[in-house]
């Protein structure tokens, strides 16, 4: 409002000098003394408005960042992340410690005690070995404390200090059976590595549109595996066959160092007396670390496969001409 006045006081200011001068040559009276003098009004007018208008602008501006400072969130400092972390820690109750089964995840153990572990470890010889420590709370003694050995991220060892029973120092019995139990877990072959190795080699299906892999079991250092064989042309090719996909696996596990026997069983649908058909055992054969450790792959000749492996069966189907 304050400039438009000012604006309009030099324009009125600019036509009553105008209206002043015609006059004064014309000889006439022209009311410019009359716009001269209403314009200087306004003009003086809005002079003195515009400072106000612009304190107040300024005023405004002020009051915004003041807002805007007070709306700005606190940023988190390192202490209060720490604080955070502290609160995530979660102690384990008998009755949480009761809950516990080995086979479970880390995500179900921690939906099971609210939070994380005071202490995690990695195995330095094995990563898939990894131990988390958790402070016991309301237990029999009062330092109670729990400790989860986590295999391949499933639950294999739980132990408690003081949560159910009383704390005692660990006989010389007792301490060499944790070490055994840990070192059978980390003597135990990746089922999951194993599945990996087979369906890279032959697929997850044969030729019969049936899952190549029936049952894969790790038992300490033994490898147990039963696999659905395709079929071939003749009966002496699908035994050959099965040969040749025996030694397809057998190379890579030998380079595994975890395994000390691998036993094969070979599947094949075949039809009963009566007509019935279903899958049924057609070759069996086990084999050491030791004779997997001398072989040559690269110039093994598969005719030799059944001498040189172990305790080797096979179905009177599979000699059929």
């Amino acid at each position: 409002m304050g400039y438009l006045l000012v604006f309009l006081g030099m324009f009125g200011v600019i036509v009553g000098l105008v209206l002043l001068v015609i006059g004064l040559i014309k000889k006439k009276k022209m009311k410019g003394g009359f716009v001269l003098g209403i314009s200087i009004v306004a003009f003086i007018i809005g002079f003195i408005i515009v400072p106000t208008n612009s304190t107040e602008s300024t005023n405004n501006s002020k009051d915004k960042e003041k807002v805007g400072t007070a709306a700005k969130p606190k940023e988190e400092t390192p202490e209060d992340n720490t604080e955070k972390n502290m609160k995530n820690v979660a102690t384990v109750t008998p009755d949480e410690f009761k809950q516990i089964e080995k086979g479970m995840s880390y995500d179900q153990v921690k939906k099971i005690l609210g939070g994380k572990a005071k202490n995690e470890k990695k195995n330095q010889f094995d990563e898939k070995l990894v131990s988390l420590d958790f402070d016991g709370e309301s237990g029999v003694d009062k330092d109670s404390s729990m400790t989860i050995i986590f295999n391949d991220g499933k639950v294999d060892i739980i132990m408690e200090r003081g949560l159910i029973t009383k704390k005692e120092e660990f006989t010389k019995e007792e301490k060499e059976k944790i070490e055994e139990n840990i070192s059978q877990i980390k003597s135990r072959v990746s089922t999951d590595e194993v599945e990996k190795i087979i369906t890279d080699k032959l697929g997850k299906n044969n030729n019969m549109k049936k899952k190549v892999i029936e049952k894969i079991e790790a038992t300490d250092s033994n490898l147990n595996i039963t696999l659905n064989a395709s079929e071939n042309f003749t009966v002496d090719m699908t035994k050959r066959n099965m040969w040749m996909d025996s030694i397809k696996i057998l190379e890579p596990l030998s380079k595994t160092n975890n395994i000390k026997q691998v036993n094969f069983n070979w599947q094949l649908p075949l039809v009963d007396k009566f007509g019935n058909e279903k899958d049924a055992e057609v070759m069996k054969f086990s084999i050491d670390k030791s004779t997997l450790d001398k072989i040559n792959w690269d110039k093994f000749l598969t005719e030799n496969f059944p001498d040189v492996v172990n305790n080797y069966k096979e179905h009177p189907a599979l000699n059929q001409k």
